[in-house]
C-alpha cells in the first residue's frame, strides 16, 4: 500500500542534552541551546520605534527613530545572546531519506506549553 507506515526503529534513547546514535547512522540530540540566531534589537528598535516593546529596558528607548542604518561589525550587539531555546536535532544518512525510491521528505511538528 502507498499509506503505509513507516517503521519507527530504530528507537534511541539517551539523556536529554546529550547526543546518542552513532556517526555513519542516525543521530538525534534534544536539548537547551543559546539561541544561533543574531539581532541587535536596541538598535532596531532605535530605527523603528514604533516597533518597540511597551516594557522593559526595550521600552524605554526613544519614540522618534534617533538611528537609520544598523551598527557596523564590532559595534553591534547580540541582544539575545544567552536566551535558551529547545533544539530537536535528528541527522541520518542521506541512504534513510531516498529508501524504496521515494526521494519525498515530509515534516511536521508542533510545540506547546
Amino acid at each position: 500500500m502507498d499509506n503505509e507506515i513507516a517503521d519507527a526503529s530504530p528507537v534511541i534513547t539517551a539523556a536529554v542534552n546529550s547526543a546518542a546514535g552513532n556517526a555513519p547512522g542516525m543521530q538525534l540530540f534534544a536539548g537547551h541551546r543559546d539561541d544561533p540566531f543574531f539581532i541587535d534589537l536596541e538598535q532596531f528598535f532605535r530605527i523603528l520605534p514604533d516597533r518597540k516593546p511597551v516594557g522593559g529596558p526595550l521600552g524605554a528607548l526613544p519614540e522618534t527613530p534617533t538611528a537609520t542604518a544598523w551598527r557596523g561589525p564590532g559595534e553591534a550587539v547580540n541582544y539575545i545572546s544567552g536566551f535558551n531555546v529547545l533544539s530537536i536535532v535528528i541527522e541520518l544518512p542521506v541512504s534513510e531519506l531516498s529508501a524504496g525510491g521515494n526521494t519525498r521528505l515530509g515534516i511536521w511538528g508542533t510545540i506547546s506549553r
